[in-house]
């Protein structure tokens, strides 16, 4: 913040911003800030909440005027652009935060899609003893280690199952149960929700709450296409990519770790790290 605010005052010694109300506003935090009508709201003074679209921030956003929204890594690339042309950055580059399991991230700046594995390289991450690679933050896919070959664009990652997302890239243990990290994925997004619409505020607690009956080993078959139903559902219908993007846990937890979910249906988890934390299940209800 601090830097930021550097940043201006030179930039209004130098007669760069004349005429222009530069200034540096503290928000919430929270994973939900960083949405942009989220983020327009907490500038307004209200509380950082997704809003229906349209209209777009572009047509009625900050004081119900157009407005764009952007990051500061897009800011950041702009100087280059104006000094070298569009067609110097035309690839770009892109900004990930690496990290092993549980430790600190490593900010690693490669050239757009550029490969799992390159990234990883770079960040001082190795695959070595590796159960999967997160990819994306925290509404992000698991990958298997054998997908580190994807390259870090929008369609290769889409189609393998996950998303761009925040840019984070994590390797996971060997001793991971991915039903168990995907529960903890649902306990956080649950917390950090707005709650403003249903598909995301219940959906997340909901699916949260089938996993852990599942890793608990009091889950059933029928769990699967009901994890399948309230993915979709978030997907399809929920209000900004917070919902939507974390489908992406659920498809690739059955598309890559089907074994992981059966090993627990039957009775144990398939890396002997699980404890149960439910004696009750979710139960789907029938109207008379």
């Amino acid at each position: 913040m601090q830097r930021a605010n550097d940043a201006i005052a030179e930039a209004r010694r130098a007669g760069l911003v004349d005429g222009v109300d530069a200034r540096v506003v503290v928000g919430p935090g929270g994973f939900m800030g960083g949405e942009e009508s989220a983020l327009i709201n907490a500038l307004e003074g209200s509380r950082p909440m997704a809003q229906q679209r349209p209209p777009f921030p572009a047509e009625s956003g900050l004081g119900l005027k157009p407005t764009v929204v952007n990051s500061g890594e897009t800011l950041a690339a702009v100087p280059t652009i104006l000094r070298d042309g569009a067609e110097s950055f035309a690839h770009g580059t892109k900004i990930f935060a690496v990290r092993s399991g549980d430790r600190d991230s490593t900010l690693v700046e490669v050239p757009y899609g550029a490969t799992v594995q390159d990234v990883l390289s770079r960040g001082g991450a190795t695959l070595e003893g590796a159960r999967g690679i997160h990819v994306g933050g925290p509404t992000g896919g698991v990958l298997p280690a054998t997908a580190a070959g994807t390259a870090t664009t929008f369609e290769a990652l889409a189609e393998a199952g996950t998303i761009l997302g925040s840019a984070q890239v994590r390797t996971l243990p060997a001793a991971t149960c991915m039903v168990h990290f995907a529960a903890s994925l649902f306990a956080y997004l649950e917390r950090e929700n707005c709650g403003i619409c249903v598909p995301c505020r219940v959906g997340t607690k909901r699916i949260g709450g089938v996993l852990e009956s599942v890793y608990s080993n009091i889950g059933r078959a029928d769990d699967v296409a009901w994890l399948d139903e309230l993915a979709a559902h978030l997907h399809d219908f929920s209000l900004c990519g917070f919902g939507i993007t974390a489908a992406s846990i659920i498809r690739t937890l059955e598309r890559y770790f089907a074994d992981d979910v059966q090993a627990h249906l039957a009775g144990r988890c398939p890396t002997g790290t699980c404890t149960p934390v439910r004696q009750r299940r979710y139960e789907t209800m029938t109207q008379p």
